[in-house]
């Protein structure tokens, strides 16, 4: 197998066991009970819990990437998401969950804008679209696997196992990404020498329209020097149509992911 895929299939296991970590809870909320009756479950405020954390810590996601690297930010990331997990198992309460589940959420934020920048040093530009479907598809396999097997695993174990074996799957699978993850063609161990070569050349160069071709270097230090950063691309019309349409899509997928599963339970049994 060639590196480069390889670099693709574990971004999309790793889409995978972030998904099936965030989309746990759902099928889980009719089974929580704790044994403090004071305590009831707010379906509502832990269904929101996981995106709060979730969007404090996407922007800094990005940054750590660039300043120590992609493998390191997203090894750190499921490491955390799974000791969250076990601390949702561990939870007496649910203000303990609520605020461990706000956790998951702030460890699995930079996992997003990291991927990104991790594909840009691997990917040829002809291979781009491919890995984009791959990760998207991550999602969707990862939300089919969670929700009809936490609600069958919470109901044959209980919820709180339910919670721990989705950490420890989340632990072995950090440490397989650890293993053979590498920010650079460079320094992949398992990489050929042909390859490497192949991955040099053609992300050095990018084609464009025409037959022609730029240097990546040398286009990269000309757009800096014209300060196309943030500012410069919040200015632009298109940016907030995808911002719009992605916010659209997000609250339709993750509304119907969330509540469908309660629905069932509490309308149908």
């Amino acid at each position: 197998m060639k590196a480069w895929l390889a670099q693709i299939l574990l971004l999309f296991g790793c889409r995978v066991v972030q998904t099936t970590m965030r989309m746990v809870i759902a099928p889980l909320l009719s089974l929580i009970v704790f044994s403090d009756p004071s305590s009831t479950v707010d379906k509502g405020m832990l269904l929101s819990a996981f995106p709060l954390g979730y969007l404090s810590t996407q922007l800094l996601g990005g940054w750590a990437a660039d300043l120590i690297g992609p493998r390191i930010v997203i090894t750190a990331a499921i490491s955390l998401s799974a000791l969250a997990m076990a601390l949702c198992g561990l939870a007496t309460s649910s203000t303990q969950l609520y605020w461990f589940t706000v956790a998951l959420g702030v460890a699995q934020g930079p996992l997003f804008p990291t991927s990104m920048a991790y594909l840009s040093k691997w990917l040829p530009p002809k291979e781009r679209s491919f890995a984009a479907s791959m990760l998207d598809t991550g999602i969707s396999v990862g939300s089919l696997i969670a929700l009809p097997l936490s609600g069958a695993l919470g109901a044959w174990i209980g919820w709180q196992a339910t919670f721990m074996i989705y950490g420890a799957m989340a632990l072995i699978f950090a440490l397989i990404w650890h293993i053979f993850s590498s920010d650079e063609p460079d320094g992949c161990w398992y990489i050929t020498p042909k390859e490497l070569a192949m991955l040099k050349g053609e992300l050095s160069v990018m084609p464009v329209k025409g037959g022609a071709s730029l240097d990546h270097d040398k286009t990269s230090r000309s757009n800096g020097a014209k300060g196309s950063g943030i500012t410069s691309l919040l200015r632009k019309p298109a940016i907030w149509a995808i911002f719009a349409s992605h916010f659209a899509f997000n609250f339709s997928v993750y509304f119907q992911n969330s509540w469908t599963p309660i629905y069932y339970n509490d309308v149908h049994g």
